[in-house]
């Protein structure tokens, strides 16, 4: 609380005397400032001028200069000693720019994943890999880039993720998994799924659910409605046409019987008991034997 005091009347000075920048957005001390390259030259000024009576000292070397792919290079108004990138940047954790940036930036979290997942088999328990596979190593990792990206932008690497998870659950059920029993697994523990969600699949819903939160903010942060980018007319009719679904029958679906009794059943009171808590102590790494011969009966 101390610090955003501190740093208070450095903000209110920008958005009086540098009144033609679109964005003077702040997260602490990350600052984020968008408008032309005279407006950032002299916001730059303010910013080292009044900062450094406050103790602010700005760091060129860690600063970054973002221009768009499609937009006119102009520097001469700007330092040369800040870092310039055409490409795309990472704010909050939330990478910003090209599609092809977006691929990079995801794919470098899901090769990270990727050695969790690996390990994830020397647990030595099932059970307790499944468990840690749902709760924290599969959608819980990418939900955040999953509301903050346009599907479009991360359409490869999302379906890269769905990929390592389900190769990470036929590693811990010993087999191949098929595409009935994937589905299934999609499903939340309360259908009696493992709750592994395809990035793939929620992707489009996830950021139509941010955006639809944060349009509110966006509009009062820019001052003025912006044209809808493309990506969101997209997700919102298909939102409108998800919200009247062809619903076929069970009974329609041609599945053997055996898997429709399955997915009955998950709608029975604590069927999903067993999947969402871990096995007591004494009922881990328990011997297997052959199964005893049923006595005959005359």
């Amino acid at each position: 609380m101390g610090f955003t005091l501190t740093l208070q009347p450095l903000l209110k000075r920008l958005q009086a005397d540098v009144s033609g920048l679109r964005l003077n957005v702040w997260y602490l001390d990350d600052g984020t400032l968008m408008g032309s390259p005279e407006d950032l030259a002299a916001a730059l000024h303010i910013v080292e001028r009044e900062g450094s009576p406050l103790g602010l000292h700005l760091n060129r070397s860690k600063s970054l200069l973002y221009i768009p792919e499609d937009a006119v290079q102009a520097q001469s108004v700007l330092p040369t000693d800040i870092p310039t990138t055409r490409r795309g940047f990472s704010l909050l954790g939330c990478p910003i720019g090209s599609p092809d940036y977006c691929e990079e930036v995801f794919g470098a979290r899901l090769s990270k994943l990727k050695e969790s997942l690996g390990a994830l088999h020397g647990v030595g328990d099932s059970q307790v890999e499944c468990t840690l596979l749902h709760s924290c190593l599969a959608l819980p990792k990418v939900s955040f880039i999953l509301r903050a990206c346009p599907p479009s932008h991360i359409q490869r690497s999302a379906a890269e993720f769905d990929r390592a998870i389900r190769c990470t659950l036929e590693t811990i059920v010993g087999g191949p998994v098929s595409h009935w029993s994937w589905l299934k697994a999609s499903l939340p523990c309360s259908h009696r799924g493992l709750n592994l969600r395809s990035a793939l699949r929620h992707s489009p819903a996830a950021f139509l659910a941010s955006t639809s939160v944060t349009k509110s903010l966006v509009l009062q942060i820019l001052a003025s409605p912006p044209d809808p980018p493309p990506h969101i007319t997209t997700v919102s009719r298909l939102a409108i046409e998800a919200a009247c679904p062809d619903w076929k029958c069970l009974d329609d679906i041609d599945v053997p019987l055996r898997q429709k009794c399955i997915v009955m059943s998950s709608t029975r009171p604590a069927s999903s008991s067993s999947l969402t808590r871990l096995p007591p102590a004494a009922c881990r790494h328990l011997p297997c034997s052959p199964a005893s011969p049923m006595p005959e009966t005359g």
